[in-house]
């Protein structure tokens, strides 16, 4: 049953029309940084971000083990989806204690994805929603902001390897429907 309600929401999902506008980019656009070397620059070229359907917004720190190691498996599968989709990315937020432990963070377990400013953390209101209750939190959203998968489905905690397998299925499935 859970399987076929995934795939009549996949299907939905398709069918829909082309996203007008790009709230999540909007909100985001001008706080993201990216690592760069082995410092943490604001990202200029967000080009990548403007076009994308999906959002995998990541929120975690270093001082908890469990989103240390989590982040490595987010790492690999970014990097192998990235390769294969160019329709999606992830935003990570970090719930640090301080901008260099969040830029240590990043640095340190090669984050290739942009990050919101840790000065601006506190301003992303329309990110802040998808916190959830604890971390690693993974939440997936389309371009408008509606919630696909998240690692809290109510009060349950689900986990991120969830979000990352339901984001398999919805980029596979699209790129299929587009063939």
């Amino acid at each position: 049953m859970k399987h076929l309600l995934f795939a009549c929401f996949s299907a939905v999902c398709l069918l829909a029309s082309p996203v007008q506008g790009n709230e999540i980019y909007d909100a985001v656009k001008r706080d993201l940084v990216a690592v760069d070397g082995k410092r943490v620059k604001k990202l200029k070229d967000t080009v990548r971000m403007e076009n994308a359907q999906y959002y995998a917004i990541y929120f975690s720190a270093h001082w908890c083990p469990p989103c240390r190691k989590f982040t490595p498996k987010l790492v690999n599968f970014y990097n192998e989806m990235k390769g294969k989709y160019d329709n999606f990315d992830i935003i990570f937020v970090s719930r640090d204690k301080s901008e260099k432990a969040m830029e240590d963070y990043m640095v340190g377990a090669n984050m290739p994805w942009p990050a919101i400013d840790f000065r601006d953390v506190s301003r992303a209101k329309e990110i802040q929603k998808y916190k959830g209750r604890g971390i690693p939190n993974l939440v997936l959203v389309d371009a408008d902001g509606k919630v696909l998968s998240a690692s809290y489905e109510g009060t349950n905690y689900v986990g991120p390897t969830k979000v990352m397998e339901d984001m398999k299925k919805i980029l596979e499935t699209r790129k299929m429907a587009a063939k």
